[in-house]
């Protein structure tokens, strides 16, 4: 749950909520890319995601099915010893990239 946070963005519990069946919370479609990568989902196991995807929201499907190539990457931080000091890291670095990847036209 917390790579997965990490990569979205997220506190863990957001990760909670969108693949738990005890809450009906539908994993935002611009959040499809790093969940496979993060996941390591296989072609054919996207392809069937985004077709259960499809079938539960379809109004959505057509942004995830616009979707970019993606791929994971990972840093190596210091550890502040400190939740709170360690989640701001995170924040900024992913804010970082989103920005930078919506600057060049390449954000998802």
């Amino acid at each position: 749950r917390q790579r997965l946070a990490d990569a979205l963005g997220k506190h863990r519990s957001f990760v909670t909520q969108i693949s738990s069946p005890a809450y009906s919370i539908p994993i935002p479609s611009k959040h499809l890319p790093a969940i496979f990568s993060v996941c390591h989902f296989s072609p054919a196991e996207r392809d069937q995601f985004l077709a259960a995807y499809h079938q539960a929201h379809p109004g959505k499907m057509s942004i995830a099915s616009g979707m970019r190539k993606t791929r994971h990457v990972s840093l190596i931080v210091p550890d502040f010893g400190d939740d709170k000091q360690n989640a701001a890291l995170d924040k900024a670095v992913n804010d970082f990239i989103q920005k930078i990847t919506s600057i060049t036209g390449k954000g998802g």
